[in-house]
């Protein structure tokens, strides 16, 4: 062996071997996040540039000696041309003031899809459901110091390819369970929240950050494209039934005896031998129905007589349960209004009634 032998990393040098002094930039492509550039052990005095977007990590002596940001930069690196290469002659070629350059890009924030399923005790209804969702969220280096110690090591490169299967790997679980402790926080039915996608990234948004702020980076945005319950879950069939009811409860009082009153009087309105809409507008039903609940005790007695007498008894006293005073087509009509929004007529049963009532004028 030579008294001078070239330090093997010197080969990664243009020329194949270092310069008096050379120029370091990043030769990565731009499916790199972290880039160990293969120069290694330059001479002292050498440039670094760093372009806009990235940061580059001077490592010497096996210590981060600089972080430097866009532009131009001198490094000390103790290594002396002739100097080094004698002081090298005793350990091979390999220098004893070793120094290096990681590249970080800094500017791209890279997207990671997501994607699971949890299941969820609906907050309401107590059914526990699987609630399955996706959507993307995007992430950029805030500290290129702690992503090269976190996620590199000894490591000589990382790609946003394998960034992305990291936290693919590592964070979907997190998300998962971050959806379901947010249904439950919430105090809402799930398929409610569930509707409310932003609502939902906005209560994750601050739990992934603070676990991805551990790994140098930043999270930019996060979005949840998709969140429901699969219809064909038999779960999505009760909460759905469960919800019908409560709408039902909402509008005519939450008392099943009162809703059991609503289904007997739709089902007259639907009865053209019953006397239809106009028997059921005669019974008084009106507004007074859904302001004031006590109205169904007041009509039960003559809803049970109504059910309990034949078809035709009921049309022969029909004209008797009229109100003594007529009723003018404009009340007929307000009538059968109130009975259709309050969900007792359809909108074509309503139609029908009108126009008979007009044609009658």
């Amino acid at each position: 062996m030579g008294l001078f032998n070239k330090n093997p990393n010197e080969a990664a040098f243009a020329g194949g071997k270092k310069n008096w002094a050379d120029v370091i930039k990043n030769t990565s492509t731009a499916s790199y996040l972290l880039w160990k550039q293969p120069e290694e052990d330059f001479n002292n005095n050498s440039t670094l540039i760093v372009d806009p977007g990235e940061a580059a990590i001077f490592i010497k002596d096996g210590h981060i000696e600089q972080v430097a940001d866009s532009g131009k930069h001198k490094l000390d690196t103790e290594n002396y041309p002739f100097l080094t290469r004698f002081r090298t002659a005793f350990t091979g070629g390999i220098s004893e003031f070793n120094c290096k350059i990681y590249f970080v890009r800094t500017a791209h924030s890279m997207e990671v899809t997501w994607g699971g399923s949890v299941s969820v005790e609906d907050p309401v209804y107590g059914i526990v459901a699987p609630v399955k969702g996706f959507g993307a969220f995007k992430v950029q280096v805030d500290n290129p110091v702690i992503l090269l110690k976190k996620m590199v090591g000894s490591r000589a490169d990382l790609t946003q390819d394998g960034l992305k299967d990291y936290f693919q790997n590592n964070f979907q679980q997190r998300i998962t369970d971050a959806i379901g402790n947010s249904i439950t926080e919430s105090g809402k039915e799930i398929i409610a929240i569930c509707s409310n996608k932003t609502l939902v990234a906005e209560r994750i948004f601050p739990v992934l950050d603070e676990v991805i702020n551990a790994y140098g980076l930043k999270l930019t945005d996060f979005s949840v494209a998709n969140l429901a319950i699969p219809e064909d879950d038999p779960s999505f069939v009760e909460l759905k039934s469960h919800r019908s009811k409560a709408a039902a409860f909402k509008v005519y009082g939450d008392k099943w005896g009162a809703q059991q009153q609503v289904d007997i009087m739709k089902t007259m309105a639907a009865n053209e031998g019953a006397g239809g809409a106009a028997a059921a507008a005669g019974a008084g039903i009106g507004m007074g129905m859904a302001a004031a609940g006590g109205m169904f005790g007041m009509m039960n007695p003559m809803m049970n007589q109504m059910q309990q007498q034949p078809q035709q008894q009921q049309q022969q006293q029909q004209p008797a349960q009229q109100p003594a005073a007529a009723t003018g087509p404009v009340e007929k009509i307000k009538q059968l209004k109130e009975m259709l929004d309050l969900g007792v007529l359809t909108q074509e049963e309503f139609d029908a009634k009108k126009a008979e009532i007009l044609s009658s004028m």
